[in-house]
């Protein structure tokens, strides 16, 4: 589910990969977290202190929906050069006749970026929702 520093988290003790880190609220979370097969394999995570400052980028998916128009990707991405925000992977899907979902990934520092990531795309003329996605 990709989280950023700032999300709580939590781990999930693969087999034969480790301890895979989800969002607290992360779908797969939720609703897997009480099946008694998977009893004792949650465990608690944080981060590190030094990962808010670290300077690292981490990959985050957001969701959006839109009005479609035929510069709206072009705002979107202007939007994100703006911010010094690479894109990462983009997927379009058009929902009906005058709307599509852009489900993007981006880079980010942490959660603060992301959300002002999200906030910069919300403000973008057409854009009807833009949400945190997931994995």
């Amino acid at each position: 589910c990709n989280p950023v520093p700032g999300d709580s988290l939590i781990g999930f003790i693969t087999r034969g990969y480790g301890v895979s880190l989800h969002k607290s609220d992360c779908p797969n979370v939720v609703m897997n977290r009480e099946k008694p097969e998977y009893e004792g394999r949650w465990v608690d995570a944080k981060w590190d202190v030094a990962e808010h400052e670290s300077g690292n980028l981490f990959e985050a998916k957001i969701d959006i929906r839109a009005r479609n128009r035929i510069t709206l990707l072009a705002d979107i991405t202007a939007a994100l050069a703006d911010m010094k925000v690479s894109l990462l992977a983009i997927n379009t899907q058009m929902k009906d006749i005058d709307s599509i979902m852009l489900n993007i990934v981006v880079s980010c520092k942490n959660l603060d970026h992301m959300k002002s990531i999200i906030g910069r795309i919300k403000s973008i003329p057409d854009v009807e929702s833009c949400d945190r996605g997931y994995a």
